[in-house]
């Protein structure tokens, strides 16, 4: 059975033979979060004219440590004639404005010595002192952004800033949402003694959220087949990535992967080796549509979409994935079962990871202690030996 690293890998691999992105153009305004299909390179120079960097006088540096004559004239931002200096002259010259002919310069305003209509020019005057030349910073046809990349507000200071007001973005898959289980109720129903509140579409809904994943709540599916059936069936026709959590075992009510295989469903992956939830874990595949049916456990299911579906579904959306990994010296000891990747919650402070005890897939409340993951693939850990920890939610 492939660990969890194998196994995100491996389903990235089938999908990657066929699967296909589609592209749409969104403007600006639509543009943030979503994933660049194609490179950008910039329409202008950057400057595109050579300007001032401060308000000054312009003049060349021939002339440093000499007393210029002050021409009387001022250059001002958003002027659309270049000046043009001779020798021995120098402007005066406001920030942002074109740089005259003659002048490669600027010495700034609250720095000049002006006497009888002239200016003493520093002798430790440099070549290009104040002055912002054109494509200094990049060049036009330059490529500025690549295919893949996720847009933030910086690319889309950067776009507007070159005039460029439509981009190409991958097409978001849409994904939906299910838990299944007669023992189900929501959040803002009364819980019954033998009644369980459907945690795990939330938790789920709340991961995808956090990492810019559209997704939709589907409701609870009861455990009868015609229904359970009937419910995928409906969800597939307008959704692409369809999660499921519950009914992922083998017991005689588990109906979530028998409907998906009438539906037409092929086995992509059973199992993963990881506790918790490895076992029940699988993925299905038809045609452009996904499956993922998870364990119930709230613990399980919501580490498994958190460390599993995630990436994969980044990756189907265009987008390279990593986690935010850090170094980390263990506290403690630990002893797992041989050839088992084994779960590891807990606090990350000051370089020290410290994991806590006893964690069930059933249980909640040890995510709210912990800041930090650690899978355990080794049959020890010991006082001091060096991890790498997955951090949770930058907590």
């Amino acid at each position: 059975m492939k660990n969890l690293k194998e196994s995100v890998e491996f389903i990235i691999s089938i999908l990657n033979q066929n699967f296909r992105r589609k592209i749409e153009t969104v403007n600006l305004n639509e543009a943030l979060g979503r994933i660049l299909a194609g490179e950008i390179s910039a329409k202008r120079n950057s400057p595109v004219f050579s300007n001032s960097a401060l308000d000054g006088y312009a003049f060349c540096d021939d002339y440093k440590g000499q007393v210029l004559e002050i021409l009387n004239d001022t250059i001002f931002a958003g002027d659309k004639k270049i000046r043009e200096i001779k020798e021995a002259k120098a402007i005066k010259i406001m920030t942002g404005a074109p740089m005259p002919k003659g002048a490669n310069c600027v010495i700034r305003l609250e720095d000049t010595v002006i006497k009888n209509g002239k200016i003493s020019v520093p002798c430790n005057t440099k070549k290009n002192d104040g002055n912002r030349e054109m494509g200094e910073e990049f060049f036009k046809n330059e490529r500025m952004l690549v295919r893949g990349t996720k847009i933030s507000p910086k690319e889309i200071l950067f776009l507007a800033s070159q005039g460029i007001y439509e981009i190409p973005v991958f097409c978001e898959h849409k994904t939906g949402i299910f838990s299944s289980g007669n023992e189900l109720i929501e959040p803002n129903e009364e819980a019954g003694d033998f009644e369980i509140y459907n945690a795990n579409s939330y938790g789920i809904s709340a991961i995808f959220n956090y990492f810019g994943i559209k997704n939709s709540y589907l409701g609870i599916i009861k455990d009868d087949k015609s229904a359970t059936k009937n419910a995928l069936q409906n969800a597939l026709e307008v959704h692409d990535i369809i999660i499921t959590s519950g009914g992922a075992s083998v017991g005689e009510a588990d109906f979530v992967a028998l409907c998906i295989k009438d539906l037409g469903f092929e086995s992509i992956l059973e199992g993963v080796n990881f506790k918790p939830g490895g076992k029940p874990l699988k993925c299905f595949k038809k045609d452009q549509k996904i499956v993922f049916v998870l364990p119930g456990n709230p613990l399980a299911s919501f580490i498994l979409s958190f460390l599993f579906v995630i990436p994969i579904i980044k990756f189907l959306n265009g987008e390279t994935f990593k986690f935010f990994r850090q170094k980390a010296k263990f506290q403690g000891n630990f002893k797992n079962k041989k050839n088992r990747a084994n779960l590891l919650l807990g606090m990350f402070e000051n370089g020290i990871f410290t994991p806590f005890e006893n964690i069930s897939s059933y249980m909640i409340s040890p995510l709210l202690k912990s800041n930090a993951i650690l899978i355990c693939e080794c049959e020890n850990i010991e006082n001091n030996d060096e991890c790498e920890v997955i951090r949770l939610f930058d907590k």
